[in-house]
């Protein structure tokens, strides 16, 4: 109903302002009740002037380039080394949900995500923490890293960001001089030292390097190779993100909507056999009970590249009580087929196959 119209518009709201390092998924695992999450509170005098001024949300909220993670499904490399006893491998990865690594720098391919792409990035310990977060690959050994990242499907990646161990410049361990990636080289960004207090730790330690990629990769694949003028590098983690400024989870290099994409107010009086976005799906109204559902292996908001019903028919015009009571399947086909994707693949004319009135 309105009430929760009004919650998902506010969580909207709330994945607009959330800071560029916050995974929003897992933000909203561990906060389920957003109305009771301090930053959402904040924003609730914004909602009240926005209503009150009778201005839309997209007005109102604070503009900013905000970004979301994505997480490639596999990846393929050597695997580490072993340094004074200790094994610098990549222990989570797995190949049909078996760890696979056994022996240093051999070779994992075939499998899923591992240590690399686990969300546990070591920014207070060094490499020889326990258990060992790290990854570290050995220059005189003939090793240094070479990774290949697959994504389910074309992402638009504008920022990679590695988390590393660096000890010194002239050092055993020591951060790479040089990243490329998809074919264009970097300069790896030193460690930000301007907040540690004693001078001789100023330049030692594991941080976070952040690359931003001009121009971004468009591809479903990313190749990283990290180039080091000492022996060893140690990494911890590796995470790749992309542009989303209305946070609708389509990055703006995708998104036919990059405007701020909020609950559509048909989703109020959804129809039987009409479909709107309620700010987490599209859904309808199920002829059976009269509720209202999520469309299962229907329109999603990638579906539609970022667009709700609302933008829609704002963009298409031919529907006079579209945004009263939902779209219609024709009308999301319609848009749908204009975008050049892989056509209706798995959605069939009518996902629900009623009739749209």
């Amino acid at each position: 109903g309105r009430k929760g119209k009004k919650r998902k518009t506010i969580e909207a709201i709330f994945k607009l302002t959330l800071s560029t390092q916050v995974n929003w998924n897992q933000t909203k695992k561990y906060s389920p009740n957003m109305m009771e999450h301090s930053k959402v509170k904040s924003l609730l005098p914004l909602y009240f002037w926005a209503t009150i001024l009778n201005t839309s949300f997209t007005d109102a909220i604070p503009t900013g380039e905000t970004k979301i993670q994505i997480v490639p499904h596999r990846y393929e490399m050597f695997n580490g080394g072993e340094k004074g006893g200790k094994k610098l491998w990549d222990d989570k990865y797995q190949k049909d949900g078996i760890a696979v690594a056994t022996q240093n720098y051999q070779w994992l391919g075939g499998g899923g995500g591992g240590d690399l792409t686990d969300g546990y990035k070591e920014l207070a310990k060094s490499w020889k923490v326990n258990p060992a977060p790290y990854v570290g690959w050995s220059k005189k050994n003939g090793f240094q890293p070479n990774i290949d990242f697959f994504f389910d499907g074309t992402v638009s990646i504008n920022e990679v960001r590695i988390s590393i161990d660096h000890l010194s410049d002239e050092g055993r361990i020591c951060r790479p001089h040089q990243a490329i990636i998809g074919g264009i080289q970097y300069p790896f960004p030193e460690r930000d030292s301007s907040n540690v207090f004693k001078p001789a730790e100023r330049k030692k330690g594991p941080y976070e390097a952040v690359i931003s990629l001009d121009p971004p990769i468009n591809d479903d694949k990313v190749k990283l190779s990290l180039i080091s003028q000492c022996n060893w590098v140690m990494i911890s983690e590796i995470e790749f993100y992309a542009v989303d400024n209305d946070y609708d989870g389509v990055s703006d290099g995708f998104d036919d909507c990059p405007v701020a994409t909020v609950p559509d107010a048909s989703c109020d009086n959804v129809g039987i056999g009409r479909f709107c976005w309620d700010g987490d799906s599209f859904v309808t109204r199920n002829n059976q009970n009269g509720d209202i559902e999520a469309v299962v292996g229907g329109y999603t908001i990638e579906l539609t590249r970022g667009c709700s019903c609302d933008q829609i028919v704002d963009k298409m015009g031919n529907c006079s009580d579209c945004k009263e009571k939902g779209c219609t399947a024709e009308e999301l086909n319609e848009w749908i087929a204009t975008k050049n994707l892989n056509g209706l693949e798995g959605v069939t004319i009518n996902p629900t196959s009623l009739p749209s009135y």
